[in-house]
């Protein structure tokens, strides 16, 4: 397919309207009484010269260039359809917009374009603009990836082809620079950060496997889904954030249970998660898949949703549940990589505290008691040093010599027990050793 520049994108449709303006003028159609009382011939002259550009800063609508040519390429958008997101996004960035729309609309009502005069401004053969219709389908690009937005003409049972289009506005504010989550997101989904994969603490044996799936996702392989099987705390978020940093990108997490409880439906739920996993450059991982697999039509429809969109997007996707969460091998013709996490053993636990602490403790038996004392994972024992450090500083102690009582209160914190059941911890081994 071949791309179109956004910047060029714009300059198309403003030389479509600026061709439209000139022939509704020189057709006589431009001195109707009802667009004088809007806007003079010579005023919208004017505005349509001016489009995208400003007296300071030339063609202005340039600088977002970058996000629409990458929102273009992810999405595959045709020629065709960037100049319908940028002429339905336009008003949204320059409201001078509104006023040539509704100019060559002939209705002051309508400041954004309609399908019909967007097939008119695109398409100059008949032929051409009824094949084109099919890009405003519901199941067309466009609107599957849910970029723009349809409404229909209040006039009772009106023609689709009056329905007006906009932008939808996480679009818009994508475009605009902004990385917030989408506002019907919120409270399902949180986005991490790009990590260094050298510092997200999965053990060596999970790293190599992680590390080649990651690897092998590409050309060769466009699709692939992981699922992570272990109980509570055995580091499976670490390792789908192991996954992303080792792509270098960022990890949208969101939880099932959320969004099975929440009130979009099972679509709209799955294609709002999968765009804003475009938009944040990120790998998609669904927590608490094992509801995906629970009974009832909400969980069957929002599971299909899911494995639709994946397909459509490509990539790697990562599920998470307790081991035998009822995942199949296969889904949808897709093989499922399944990897088991345990609790690191005491060993495991012992090493790992003493390389986070650097040798920084009063004392070596401190290490040991506590690896034995708490089952915490590797990303939860560096959350209770750092808990411990800020408890050294609160006491006026330093944070580079950590005591088994400020150890104690990290773990206490990470391990979720109560701050009476800690001071208990901190008075016993204070006066026993």
């Amino acid at each position: 397919m071949t791309e179109l520049p956004p910047d060029q994108a714009f300059i198309d449709v403003d030389r479509r309207l600026r061709q439209e303006v000139d022939r509704l003028i020189r057709s006589g159609a431009g001195p109707d009484p009802f667009r004088g009382l809007y806007i003079e011939d010579a005023e919208v002259f004017q505005l349509v010269d001016s489009l995208g550009r400003d007296a300071e800063n030339g063609n202005w609508l340039g600088t977002y260039a970058n996000r629409l040519s990458g929102l273009a390429h992810h999405f595959g958008l045709s020629p065709s359809q960037l100049r319908i997101l940028v002429a339905a996004m336009a008003p949204d960035l320059d409201l001078r917009y509104e006023r040539v729309f509704a100019y060559v609309q002939d209705d002051v009502q309508r400041k954004r374009p309609t399908i019909d005069l967007l097939l008119h401004l695109f398409w100059s053969e008949p032929t051409d603009r009824l094949k084109a219709t099919w890009l405003f389908h519901a199941a067309a690009g466009l609107r599957r990836h849910r970029l723009i937005q349809l409404r229909a003409d209040p006039v009772e049972d009106a023609s689709l082809l009056a329905s007006t289009i906009r932008t939808d506005p996480r679009v818009v504010a994508y475009v605009l620079g902004s990385d917030a989550i989408d506002e019907a997101l919120i409270g399902v989904a949180a986005v991490c950060p790009i990590a260094d994969e050298q510092q997200v603490p999965v053990s060596e044996p999970i790293r190599s496997r992680l590390a080649s799936l990651a690897d092998s996702v590409g050309a060769a392989r466009p699709l692939a889904v992981v699922v992570f099987e272990g109980p509570p705390g055995a580091g499976k978020l670490a390792a789908a954030r192991y996954l992303a940093a080792r792509r270098g990108q960022r990890l949208l997490t969101i939880e099932v249970e959320k969004l099975l409880r929440g009130n979009l439906d099972p679509q709209t739920a799955a294609q709002l998660a999968f765009r804003e996993a475009a938009f944040q450059s990120a790998i998609i991982y669904f927590r608490g898949a094992g509801g995906l697999w629970e009974e009832g039509e909400r969980p069957a429809a929002l599971r299909d949703a899911i494995m639709g969109q994946h397909r459509v997007a490509g990539g790697l996707m990562a599920l998470s549940g307790p081991i035998g969460l009822g995942v199949p091998a296969v889904i949808g013709g897709i093989a499922l990589s399944r990897i088991q996490l345990d609790m690191p053993s005491n060993v495991e636990r012992l090493a790992h505290w003493s390389a986070a602490v650097g040798g920084v403790i009063e004392s070596e038996e401190a290490l040991s008691e506590i690896a034995g004392a708490f089952r915490l994972t590797r990303g939860q024992i560096d959350d209770a040093i750092q808990v411990a450090r800020q408890e050294a500083i609160a006491g006026g102690n330093s944070p580079d010599r950590l005591t088994r009582e400020e150890l104690y209160v990290g773990c206490r914190a990470v391990s979720g027990r109560g701050l009476t059941a800690v001071a208990d911890e901190i008075t016993r081994h204070a006066s026993t050793g």
